[in-house]
């Protein structure tokens, strides 16, 4: 049974060090050391963790913004052995109630765009959705983000949305319908009008992210220099990312604009 509450003191604040290692295989400048998460928590930031009895498995952790009904997310990560049980998803609904108690009703995260399990996540499961690309944002990273630039989805999460209300009580599976067309960036990259000018549409992405920087490094690069390209000119014509699809690997975007 896993359990997730808030950490209360400076060696659970000690644990979030030792998840963020070995999560993202991260040392130094990159992880969030316990004492401002101590500060943060203080200020009032929600630092929460999933504990499997004493040992925890997970942790979130978000900040306030200038706007006292927004929140921004900046970590959460769930320990390898514990991944496919559905921790992450636990931990954002906590996130959602958390908010709510405190008439917070918008949070927002970057995420990469290529990560497949993270555009599951947050796309499909919670409801969110984005329509602002972030090039490069953190700069040069290290331990999994090694050797990529650091690109990023930004994420709005509206809490009392009617699609996160229904994400919230059911699973939802989005299905391709036949006049949404498929794009490919490796294969349409050097068009300029690349794509037809329709209410939605498709845009892949790689299947298996983590094992093109391990193993091909330099498709990986290809496939986040072609893709940036095309989220880029899709939101600068008004579109939207509304769902992603494990089944056709892509994201469903819409024009709103």
């Amino acid at each position: 049974m896993i359990e997730l509450r808030e950490l209360e003191d400076m060696t659970e604040l000690t644990w979030v060090e030792q998840v963020q290692e070995e999560v993202w295989n991260a040392t130094g400048r990159s992880v969030v050391p316990r004492e401002l998460l101590r500060a943060m928590q203080a200020s009032g930031a929600l630092v929460a963790g999933a504990f499997d009895g004493t040992a925890m498995v997970g942790f979130i952790f978000a900040y306030p913004t200038m706007d006292s009904t927004r929140q921004h997310s900046h970590k959460l990560g769930v320990l390898p052995a514990y991944r496919g049980l559905g921790i992450s998803e636990k931990l954002k609904w906590f996130q959602r109630d958390w908010c709510l108690e405190r008439d917070i009703t918008q949070v927002v995260w970057t995420f990469d765009p290529l990560r497949t399990i993270n555009a599951h996540l947050n796309i499909a499961k919670l409801g969110a959705v984005s329509n602002v690309y972030l090039p490069n944002y953190y700069g040069p990273m290290e331990g999994v983000n090694t050797g990529t630039p650091s690109d990023r989805l930004e994420a709005e999460w509206d809490l009392r949305s009617p699609r996160v209300e229904e994400r919230h009580k059911s699973a939802h599976q989005a299905v391709r319908s036949p006049n949404e067309p498929k794009l490919d960036p490796l294969v349409l990259h050097d068009q300029d009008e690349a794509f037809i000018p329709v209410p939605a549409l498709w845009l892949s992405i790689p299947q298996d992210w983590e094992e093109l920087l391990g193993t091909q490094p330099s498709l990986a690069l290809t496939w986040r220099e072609y893709s940036r390209r095309f989220f880029e000119l899709l939101f600068a014509r008004g579109y939207q990312i509304r769902e992603f699809s494990r089944d056709e690997n892509a994201y469903l975007l819409q024009k709103i604009s």
